[in-house]
């Protein structure tokens, strides 16, 4: 076949390596940064288990907010770029920039495109909501019921 073929712009393409390198970056810190933290709330849990668990709380509060802000702009640009591509039946739709040499996409099988980025902007979205309802449901728990004392093998539960 031949489609036309949207040209790649070379200075978007080196902005996107660059962000890409420094979000690596800030990943690889970030870990560092978790492990030494689960290794500091692990020592904790042996002395006080009851702020340990106030502090894990505090921590997946955190990373929830963080993937909220993260997921949101990205799901709403997802699903503005597939409506967009719906609608042209053209994907890329008109007016984007690449950052590699693109075959343009026309008709159903860019409109198919457009509806499957559609639905999953909405499962990102639904996912997003989810997380915060399972926050909310966590912090309506009382801490006292959330830790429950660690049985050792063979142990009999109280059924009480």
């Amino acid at each position: 076949m031949n489609e036309p073929v949207l040209k790649a712009d070379r200075a978007l393409r080196r902005k996107t390596i660059l962000f890409v390198v420094a979000a690596s970056v800030l990943g690889l810190v970030l870990l560092v940064f978790i492990q030494n933290e689960f290794g500091q709330l692990d020592q904790l849990a042996r002395e006080n288990p009851r702020a340990s668990m106030e502090q894990l709380l505090n921590r997946l509060h955190i990373l929830a907010l963080a993937m909220t802000l993260l997921f949101v702009p990205f799901s709403l640009y997802l699903l503005y770029f597939s409506i967009r591509t719906y609608r042209a039946s053209r994907f890329p739709p008109p007016g984007t920039q690449v950052i590699r040499d693109t075959r343009i996409v026309t008709g159903r099988r860019a409109r198919m495109k457009g509806i499957a980025g559609v639905l999953l902007a909405t499962v990102f979205l639904a996912l997003v909501l989810y997380t915060a309802r399972l926050m909310i449901r966590i912090n309506e728990t009382p801490v006292d019921d959330r830790i429950s004392p660690v049985a050792g093998p063979g142990a009999v539960h109280d059924a009480n």
